[in-house]
């Protein structure tokens, strides 16, 4: 794939099919090794996800989205390319130490201290990017509660955040399929993601 000949730096790739991705700013050496201590090795995983989105006050949807992932984690840098069934280009999304960027399918950029305020401020709902990314390695941080562990004790259920997350059918990376709710203000919010 064009993202992972990209991504051969912690910069990133400079484009993700064919849209360009505008550079992070720079963090210095010490900031990614840190990062990178602390997250564990490189992930890189492709696959599935759906979002919606369900007021329970109204009784309807608000939100549904659902296309293919590409996310690359370095420890220190992040690159999370969303695209459509189609493979068209739905946004791409940089993060590191020093900041966030992201690029929609209409050429906008935008930028923010981290990823989730990026997400909140362009979509307008919080999204737990940086907690993800632990999660997709079949980890939570000291703040989860109600931690629940498969036979082979691995983690398969826990609270964080005011998310419910499930991670089940591990592979050496870890969990292959991430499943999210969030039950807050009358509004239920599901992800799922279903890694190849």
């Amino acid at each position: 794939m064009a993202l992972l000949a990209a991504c051969s730096t912690v910069e990133g790739p400079t484009s993700v099919n064919n849209t360009p991705v505008p550079p992070l700013p720079s963090t210095g050496a010490a900031d990614v090794a840190g990062a990178a201590d602390a997250l564990g090795s490189k992930i890189v995983r492709h696959g599935k996800f759906a979002l919606n989105t369900y007021d329970t006050r109204d009784e309807k949807y608000i939100d549904s989205l659902s296309g293919n992932f590409d996310w690359i984690d370095e420890g220190g840098a992040l690159v999370l390319a969303l695209s459509t069934t189609t493979g068209q280009t739905i946004a791409t999304i940089k993060a590191n130490d020093a900041g966030a960027v992201l690029n929609d399918a209409k050429g906008n950029v935008y930028t923010a201290p981290t990823a989730d305020e990026l997400v909140y401020s362009v979509v307008g709902q919080r999204m737990p990017v940086s907690d993800i990314r632990n999660w997709i390695r079949g980890k939570a941080s000291d703040t989860a509660t109600s931690i629940k562990r498969d036979s082979s004790g691995r983690i398969s259920e826990f609270r964080q955040s005011d998310w419910v997350v499930q991670l089940f059918d591990y592979d050496a990376i870890g969990p292959k399929r991430v499943y999210l709710m969030q039950d807050k203000d009358a509004v239920v919010t599901k992800v799922r993601i279903f890694a190849r």
